[in-house]
């Protein structure tokens, strides 16, 4: 049986990305995912400087200027909550973001990932991973084939919020319900928005300017899920319904049709940089809303992790080494930034508690910006 370098689990943006690494470093690698591409994902879609920062790192920079639709450049973070004035803020030059498309980015990450020599393998899911003398083993079932196994020196998990059965041991962390649509008819803004209500928030980025269209996502317990007939549009309601300024930003906003996505989300959990095989993305750390961008502390890690694995590959680092040096590293720069973004998401759901810290935040804008850089993934 032939032995691959590597595997990685999950082909999202963090294991497309990862893949392109090692493939363009010249290792045999098949990087496998569960479901068909492109589909639509349940994300905020905002792209921060930080991700912007890890892409260039990994040459992967032309793969974000060549996408279509073009990403949407953001200047402005808006947040509001069900009480209070909202918060406005310009980013400064150096720290403008941009609002991009996640069903057209994965599948250009994978792309990217074929041309440099990666085999992609979707509607493949892994149902077991092994330790052997060689070193893993990997079970796969796929719908052309019932079920076979691969070889391969390294394994890395990108399966995301969720491990497939019997891949995690993780203990049991709070779950909420992520979900996310486009929708019509939202006036164009170059801005992030974030809206807290009782059991929440949603999430806005423009998707197409002129098209008036957003993305929308939003992040609700399972209490607030089944209180709106677990739907987006319900959620969507309920919160327009509770966050005036929101209400008046979706006055004529339309739900489109296909563009719904759902998934839990456990919330609350440290770090986990090693379990079976090392993490990365998602798998490695589910981030709260106000923590700078998911995308930005999935490509991180793997900016730490890649490296690692090619000294791995290459004889020049132990296993323990790896493990040891990725912990240490994963730990040091997501620890800040998971917990001031857990506190304020916590404050700012609070319905007594919004309203100061939000005009806090308007009298005194530079702790504001303070605020916002401390939940923001500093360079290495």
């Amino acid at each position: 049986m032939t032995i691959h370098d590597a595997i990685i689990v999950g082909a999202g943006i963090a294991g497309a990305s990862m893949a392109c690494a090692l493939a363009g470093q010249g290792w045999d690698t098949v990087l496998l995912d569960r479901h068909t591409f492109p589909r639509h994902k349940v994300c905020g879609e905002y792209l921060s400087p930080e991700s912007r920062r890890s892409l260039i790192e990994l040459g992967l920079d032309s793969v974000l200027s060549g996408l279509q639709p073009s990403p949407i450049p953001i200047a402005r973070i808006r947040i509001a909550a069900s009480a209070g004035i909202p918060l406005k803020l310009e980013l400064p030059a150096s720290a403008q973001a941009q609002s991009v498309s996640r069903y057209a980015l994965d599948l250009a990450l994978q792309a990217e990932a074929h041309a440099r020599g990666a085999q992609v393998r979707t509607s493949s899911t892994v149902t077991a991973i092994s330790q052997t003398p060689e070193g893993w083993q990997v079970t796969v079932r796929s719908r052309e084939r019932e079920s076979y196994t691969l070889q391969a020196r390294a394994v890395i998990g990108a399966w995301g919020r969720m491990a497939p059965a019997g891949l995690s041991d993780r203990a049991p962390a709070k779950s909420f319900m992520g979900l996310r649509t486009e929708l019509s008819g939202v006036p164009a803004d170059a801005a992030v928005e974030l809206y807290f209500f009782s059991g929440g928030y949603v999430g806005l980025v423009p998707s197409d300017v002129d098209a008036g269209l957003a993305n929308a996502a939003a992040l609700v317990t399972p209490e607030a899920f089944r209180r709106c007939g677990q739907s987006v549009e319900g959620i969507i309601a309920e919160a327009a319904r509770a966050v005036p300024a929101l209400g008046k930003r979706l006055l004529d906003a339309k739900p489109v049709a296909g563009t719904a996505a759902a998934a839990t989300v456990e919330l609350g959990r440290s770090p986990q940089a090693w379990g079976i095989v090392p993490h990365i993305g998602d798998a490695a750390a589910v981030i709260p809303p106000l923590c700078g961008d998911g995308m930005a502390m999935g490509l991180h890690a793997v900016t730490i992790c890649a490296p690692l694995a090619d000294r791995y590959l290459r004889g020049t680092l132990t296993l323990g080494g790896w493990r040891a040096a990725y912990n240490v590293a994963l730990t040091q720069d997501f620890a800040g930034p998971l917990w001031w973004g857990g506190l304020l998401q916590a404050g700012l759901s609070k319905r007594g508690l919004s309203p100061v810290l939000l005009g806090l935040g308007r009298v005194l804008p530079s702790l504001a910006y303070r605020l916002v850089e401390a939940t923001r993934l500093r360079a290495r």
